[in-house]
């Protein structure tokens, strides 16, 4: 199954309901565990889809097993709080650090660090930012720098080729220069959501890849 970052997403129901904008890769495994979906036409918001809600891929559209309602009642990809800064221990029973009224997800939030808020009270807010994805897991989007052992960049993160079974990695797809290049999942060494993926072989390797699609 090929997952085309940027690729239009449809409902159970019928409906185009955005884009597919990010994978959620444990980067142990180097499966992909759920995906991102920019939902919404006007305004926009990333909601967390598990991979056992996807139905397949037709024409590189993503068809999920989700209706449009289901869909909107999934996660927001980060979710926030904020909590006043005056008499406030959080972490407190009254304060929990995870304290999204009716959040919904297959796997429990990851608390971030909190961050001083710039929404305007008047007393100071703390934010509390949690992220709604496995622990340890990496948000992938189209472009991600794909760089050689050696440091230098092969090409951007076009879209993946995985088990639709296990969700795991078969191979990514690069492009550079007009030229898409499908690199096999055994040579992705490691990766960081910042600074991008790191293949164990040098530049010469991928370019001799035949071209794809």
């Amino acid at each position: 199954m090929h997952l085309d970052l940027g690729a239009e997403v449809r409902t159970a129901d019928g409906y185009v309901v955005g884009l597919l904008s990010g994978l959620v890769v444990n980067p142990q495994s180097w499966a992909v565990t759920h995906v991102v979906v920019r939902y919404g036409l006007i305004v926009t918001v990333d909601r967390v889809v598990a991979r056992e809600d996807i139905r397949g891929v037709e024409d590189h559209r993503l068809q999920l097993a989700l209706t449009a309602r289901e869909l909107g009642e999934m996660p927001e990809l980060e979710e926030r709080a904020y909590v006043p800064l005056t008499g406030v221990d959080i972490g407190s029973e009254e304060h929990p650090t995870i304290s999204a009224p009716g959040l919904w997800t297959h796997t429990p939030a990851i608390a971030l660090p909190p961050l001083v808020s710039d929404h305007t009270t008047d007393e100071g807010n703390v934010v509390e930012l949690w992220r709604s994805v496995p622990e340890g897991s990496q948000v992938w989007r189209e472009g991600l720098v794909v760089r050689a052992r050696n440091g230098r960049e092969v090409g951007r993160l076009k879209e993946v080729a995985v088990d639709p079974a296990n969700g795991k990695l078969a191979a990514i797809l690069i492009s550079r220069a007009g030229h898409v290049k499908a690199v096999p999942a055994a040579w992705v060494e490691r990766s960081d959501e910042k600074t991008g993926i790191v293949l164990a072989v040098d530049r010469r390797a991928v370019e001799e890849l035949p071209d794809g699609h």
